[in-house]
């Protein structure tokens, strides 16, 4: 057995204080032991039961959209860039359960939206890119798959937007998929002919006075397919996605992740209805409780009998999606850091983001995974809040 809040054991201490000081009759023992099994309530005492093992059915997904120069080619129309943005979007309709990273690449790689199953912040990350101000012309797929092996994911599935720039060395880019387990969806961004570059719409010519012409890189399939990943020709089949869905889904059924999830027995309820029984007893004598009211006034009922009740209608109306009732039932739970978080999520899904940010303020945590979830969506509520050097400093 153990005790979920131990905390609660302490108020034995002036409760022997009292004890010691009070007279020793049959009504007030039974009193005092009526209290004894209050606080052992308040503890929380659980059997901790064998963790269940289930399927997880969310993965992560990490986008790569190639911005260097080459991607405002017109080879598909109105330009690669728009394709694969249109593409990209279409991808995260489909796949709304699942969590994306969004980067952007050329010579090297920048995150511009962090791991979220928020769709909509991923879509305003995209449509944030302006490619016009990036200045960098080269496209390194090397240093795009160096900084993506940084990453903590167990598996790491790349879909790449890109026409694969200049990068010739096969075997190094092999070497960094398999050692770091990264499975590249690669969409060869650029049409079979290719198209002329050009600059205010005048064509780029070389030093040799030769036209600057963009093509797809050969060593695009063949990285695919060494990678075990999986490669796709856009050309003027502007949605790709549904192929990359169907792929993803195989892989899917490849590897079921799994998760352990702890469950408990809870035993306050049998400890509670102990306290209320003896104190029924106790109080025949009515005058000898008065003196304990202030102490039942204090001690708070984090183990209510009503959590259960207002926890299930939560969930339903968050399910339901009326996210504003949702939050009003939990906030009807004892609180905890992880109350306040839901409520703040409810509030964040009723897009009520100022009220969700000022909610998510107020909780102080030590549990790293819980900050990590409080900094997120404090950064997403500013986004939409339009607080982007706030999200900024968040994210």
């Amino acid at each position: 057995m153990s005790l979920l809040n131990f905390w609660a054991l302490f108020l034995f201490v002036p409760l022997y204080i009292f004890y010691k000081e009070s007279k020793k009759d049959k009504q007030t023992k039974l009193l005092y032991l009526s209290l004894v099994f209050l606080i052992l309530s308040i503890s929380r005492p659980v059997l901790k039961e064998k963790p269940v093992t289930k399927n997880s059915f969310t993965r992560d997904y990490i986008i790569a959209l190639d911005a260097s120069y080459s991607i405002m080619a017109d080879d598909l129309k109105p330009n690669r860039f728009e394709v694969a943005k249109a593409n990209i979007k279409s991808l995260l309709n489909k796949l709304p359960k699942d969590r994306f990273s969004l980067f952007i690449f050329t010579s090297n790689a920048l995150l511009i939206s962090p791991p979220t199953t928020d769709i909509e912040i991923s879509k305003e990350a995209l449509d944030a890119i302006e490619v016009k101000n990036i200045l960098t012309k080269s496209t390194s797929l090397t240093n795009l798959f160096k900084t993506i092996s940084k990453i903590d994911f167990e598996k790491k599935n790349l879909i790449i937007f890109s026409d694969g720039g200049e990068d010739n060395n096969l075997e190094e880019l092999v070497n960094i998929c398999k050692n770091s387990n990264i499975i590249p969806y690669i969409v060869a961004t650029t049409s079979d002919k290719g198209a002329v570059l050009k600059k205010d719409n005048i064509p780029l010519v070389d030093e040799n006075k030769n036209l600057v012409i963009s093509k797809e890189n050969p060593i695009l399939k063949p990285l695919a397919k060494s990678c075990n990943g999986y490669y796709y020709k856009l050309n003027d089949e502007i949605d790709i996605s549904n192929k990359i869905v169907k792929d993803l889904d195989n892989e899917k059924k490849k590897i079921k992740l799994k998760t352990k999830v702890k469950s408990y027995k809870e035993l306050y309820a049998i400890v509670l209805f102990i306290s209320l029984i003896l104190f029924v007893f106790a109080v025949t004598k009515l005058s000898k409780f008065v003196p304990f009211l202030a102490l039942f006034y204090i001690t708070p009922l984090h183990s209510s009998m009503l959590d259960f009740y207002y926890l299930d209608k939560a969930k339903q109306y968050y399910i339901d999606k009326d996210y504003v009732k949702a939050a009003e039932y939990f906030y009807k739970l004892n609180k905890s850091p992880y109350t306040f978080y839901n409520i703040a999520l409810s509030l964040y899904r009723a897009k009520r983001y100022r009220d969700a940010i000022e909610v998510l303020s107020q909780i102080k945590t030590t549990d790293k995974n819980l900050k990590q979830k409080v900094f997120f969506l404090m950064a997403n509520s500013a986004v939409y809040s339009k607080k982007y050097e706030k999200a900024k400093e968040l994210y």
